[in-house]
């Protein structure tokens, strides 16, 4: 799937759907939710995406969702 984005590229795309998938799997209801969720799994999550710039932001989920 191509990135949409076009400049600030910290976050690689799936990695961003794929947290917010896994957060919603596991009953995150809003964004607030998923970075806290995101937190808490955080080195799980390490094993398979990476995670060097760290967790994103509820900003950068809605706006990484929402394209």
């Amino acid at each position: 799937m191509p990135d949409p984005r076009a400049h600030n590229i910290v976050h690689p795309l799936p990695n961003i759907f794929l947290s917010a998938l896994l957060a919603v799997i596991c009953g995150a209801n809003d964004w607030p939710e998923v970075v806290l969720w995101g937190r808490a799994k955080q080195k799980w999550r390490a094993t398979f995406l990476d995670l060097t710039k760290g967790i994103p932001s509820r900003d950068t989920f809605r706006r990484g969702i929402a394209n």
